[in-house]
């Protein structure tokens, strides 16, 4: 591993404090990695894996599926094409998600943040995030916000309209993607339309 590279591992996993330092550093250190395309494949990896280890050791859950979030973009990117772990992180920082809105039900903003990433991995290219993939994902986060309207003191309006956001994005990409559809994520397409035409999920209600 070049010399430049280990040293800014090592600073950000020994003198750069407090998790939202932490996460920022996290997120120069990833997005310097993505085009990293000179590096050997065993030098990327270990990079990448300091990088996720890391992640998902910051002090609350709520900054490790932020993390974990982020590690995903660092397996599908000019520098590593590896579809498997990108989803891996992907399903991790869902994981981590779902034990940090039990601590804090307003976080329910993290589930928008994993639907968010897995949409511009499909976007990308990623063949392992599928559109039923991608339609389930979303049919748990209206389910977990409505969770989180039964347990918060207020309505989680940002993430209700993070959710609005996602929704569209999503038809985005499908509409860009249509000659490559399969059944499946026609049937995807075909049922967010229905979702956002429909007034029945509170969540989605402006």
């Amino acid at each position: 591993m070049p010399a430049v590279l280990n040293d800014a591992l090592t600073c950000l996993e020994t003198r750069i404090k407090g998790q939202e330092l932490q996460y920022w550093g996290l997120l120069v250190l990833v997005g310097m990695l993505q085009q990293c395309t000179c590096l050997e494949t065993k030098e990327f990896d270990k990079a990448a894996e300091r990088a996720v280890l890391f992640g998902s050791r910051l002090a609350t859950k709520k900054s490790q599926s932020r993390a974990l979030c982020l590690c995903s973009s660092l397996f599908w990117c000019p520098a590593c094409q590896d579809p498997n772990r990108s989803l891996l992180c992907l399903r991790r920082a869902l994981i981590l998600t779902d034990a940090a809105i039990q601590i804090h039900p307003n976080d329910v903003g993290l589930f928008i943040d994993v639907l968010d990433t897995g949409i511009q991995l499909l976007r990308q290219g990623n063949e392992e995030v599928t559109g039923p993939f991608l339609t389930g994902l979303l049919q748990f986060c209206i389910q977990q916000l409505r969770y989180a309207e039964t347990r918060s003191a207020g309505e989680p309006e940002e993430a209700r309209i993070a959710l609005r956001g996602a929704i569209a994005h999503l038809q985005l990409v499908t509409s860009e993607q249509e000659g490559l559809l399969t059944a499946h994520g026609c049937y995807a397409k075909i049922w967010l339309e229905e979702l956002v035409r429909s007034r029945k999920p509170a969540v989605l209600a402006g």
